[in-house]
């Protein structure tokens, strides 16, 4: 999938120390096929930050 849409999102520390970072998505982001507890890998690109979905059972080579 090569969508992509430009958005202002609020995001939150949880305060826990665990480097995580909550973001609060607006109801106008299309969910993509996201399930709940799926995790997103967050990445500077050219100045926008890219989420990529990490679904349970992926791995990196």
């Amino acid at each position: 999938m090569n969508d992509s849409l430009r958005t202002t999102e609020i995001c939150h520390d949880p305060d826990d120390d665990s480097g995580d970072l909550i973001v609060d998505f607006s109801p106008d982001v299309p969910a993509y096929d996201l399930s709940l507890g799926e995790s997103q890998d967050l990445e500077l690109v050219n100045e926008a930050i890219v989420l990529k979905t990490i679904r349970h059972g992926d791995s990196e080579s």
